[in-house]
């Protein structure tokens, strides 16, 4: 191997020209306000400390399945109102906390 091909491979940035071809197009279709959107999003997801926020997601109608009388309950618009509406505040206090 070569020096310079060393240098390519292990170089942390490396040239357009060596991203796989789905990146390059992917990047390209994006408009500049969909980059901000996407970056945004992901510099939340990562402030929120997503790891909480998935137990938080998971646990919460699961506690809610434990506690209701029957399995065919969960299935029910107001077992998911109950769910909706502990959920939506314990991740805005998950992200308040870890953040």
């Amino acid at each position: 191997v070569s020096k310079e091909a060393f240098a390519l491979r292990s170089s942390p940035v490396r040239p357009i020209l060596q991203r796989p071809i789905s990146r390059v197009r992917r990047d390209a279709a994006l408009s500049t306000n969909e980059i901000r959107l996407k970056k945004q999003i992901k510099t939340v997801w990562r402030f929120t400390r997503p790891h909480t926020l998935i137990g938080t997601i998971v646990s919460i109608p699961a506690v809610h399945a434990l506690a209701s009388p029957t399995f065919l309950a969960c299935f029910t618009p107001t077992f998911w109102y109950c769910v909706l509406s502990a959920l939506i505040p314990a991740m805005f206090v998950n992200v308040f906390i870890t953040g």
